[in-house]
Parts: structure tokens; sequence; C-alpha cells
């Protein structure tokens, strides 16, 4: 049987707790943070996305020393989608390092033009930079696609 005295330290401790958790939540909200496992998604995402970019950039600039060597027009192909994708890359750095509503946005785009660098990289079979890019596309494409399957924006939690 329930004494008194034990029913209110019962009640006093559970308000205790909903108070507490409605305090961290109110925090979480006005201070624009996320839970932890949220806030690595946001930091690797982003960390992803400006090392794609690199890659897609140095891509560029083999793409067109191998054109200038005459090494075919499928090469300036290359060089102009490489450079799309560091353009994608970039945007979505910037955008998940700021904390943008639109962050998600861009990283779908982003996702779509690593998955295009990737396809056409790995058509250039016997290219070690192409392989490269290709790799650094495919790891930036996953991290987007996992950003915006469980990355909900910062400031809707």
């Amino acid at each position: 049987m329930w004494t008194r005295r034990r029913l209110i330290e019962t009640v006093a401790l559970g308000a205790t707790g909903v108070a507490l958790t409605a305090k961290r939540a109110t925090a979480q909200v006005t201070s624009g943070t996320q839970p932890e496992h949220q806030e690595v998604m946001w930091k690797t995402c982003c960390n992803t996305c400006a090392d794609c970019a690199k890659a897609c950039n140095k891509m560029f600039h083999h793409c067109l020393t191998q054109a200038a060597a005459g090494k075919g027009q499928q090469h300036l192909r290359m060089a102009q989608i490489a450079a799309d994708c560091a353009e994608f890359c970039e945007l979505s750095s910037k955008l998940l390092g700021r904390s943008s509503t639109l962050a998600m946005v861009s990283c779908t785009a982003c996702a779509d033009a690593c998955n295009r660098c990737a396809q056409e990289c790995d058509s250039f079979e016997t290219d070690l930079e192409m392989k490269m890019c290709s790799q650094e596309c495919h790891r930036c494409e996953d991290s987007c696609r996992k950003m915006v399957k469980g990355g909900a924006s910062r400031t809707e939690n």
C-alpha cells in the first residue's frame, strides 16, 4: 500500500523527469542542436562533399591535360561532368556547414551528380585518376543519400 509520503515522492520524481525532458527538447529547438548521431551525420556528409569536390576538381584538371595531349573529345566531356559534379559537392558542403534548410535539396542533387560522374569515370577502365575520382563520388553519393534519408533539417527537431 502506498503511503502518502511515497506517493508524493513518486509524483515529484516523475514531474522532475518530465520537466527535464521538456527543458532538453526546448533547448535543442531553440539552440539549433540535434541528437549527437544526427550532428555526426551532418558533419560527415559536409566533409565527404568537400573531399569529393576536391577530387572532381583534380579530375577536371587531369581531363584537360589529357585532352591537350590529344587523347580525345571524351576527356573534354568528362572534364565538364567533373566540374559540374564539383559544383554540386561544394554547394552541398556549404549548405550543410551552415545548417541550411535547403541542404536536403542540395544533397539529393549532389547524390545524382556524383552517381553520374562515377559512372562516367568508370568508363575509363585503365585510368587511375578516374578510378580515384569514381571512389570519392561513390562515397559522396552514399553519404548524401543517407543524409537525405535520415538527416532531418537541423531546425526541424
